[in-house]
C-alpha cells in the first residue's frame, strides 16, 4: 500500500532506537513481521520523548492503547509489548506482529489497514 494512503505516525526517539534494533535482528532471522515494523519505523516522524503526550499516540508499554477493528467489533484495550515482556494473554499485543507494527505510532483517531493471516 502506498504511503500516501497511510496515516502519519509519530514515534518516540527511545522507542525508535529499541524497535529498530529489535526489528533488524528479527528481520535478519527471516521474520516478515519485522520487515513491516522496519517500514513503519522508517516512515515515522521521530520526536523526543518529552515532545508529545504519551496518551496521544500508541507506544510500547502504555496500558491504555485502545483500538477498534474497522467494520465493527468492540473497542479493545491492550498493551503493546516487547518480546521480553510479552505474555500470551489477551491484554497484550506483541510489537513484532502485524497488529503491533500497524498500531505503533498511531495518533488518537487514526485508522490503519492491517493484513494478518
Amino acid at each position: 500500500m502506498s504511503n500516501q494512503f497511510l496515516p502519519t505516525i509519530t514515534m518516540l526517539v527511545s522507542d525508535r532506537r529499541r524497535l529498530e534494533k529489535l526489528a533488524r535482528g528479527a528481520a535478519e532471522q527471516g521474520d516478515t513481521d519485522a520487515v513491516s515494523l522496519l517500514g513503519e519505523i522508517n516512515r515515522a516522524e521521530i520526536v523526543p520523548d518529552r515532545a508529545v503526550r504519551w496518551d496521544s499516540i500508541v507506544t510500547t508499554g502504555f496500558v491504555d492503547n485502545v483500538f477498534r477493528p474497522i467494520g465493527g467489533g468492540p473497542r479493545e484495550t491492550r498493551q503493546l509489548a516487547y518480546p521480553e515482556h510479552y505474555t500470551p494473554d489477551e491484554n497484550q499485543i506483541p510489537v513484532l506482529s502485524p497488529l503491533g507494527a500497524a498500531l505503533i505510532g498511531l495518533k488518537v483517531g487514526s485508522q490503519m489497514p492491517v493484513f494478518a493471516a
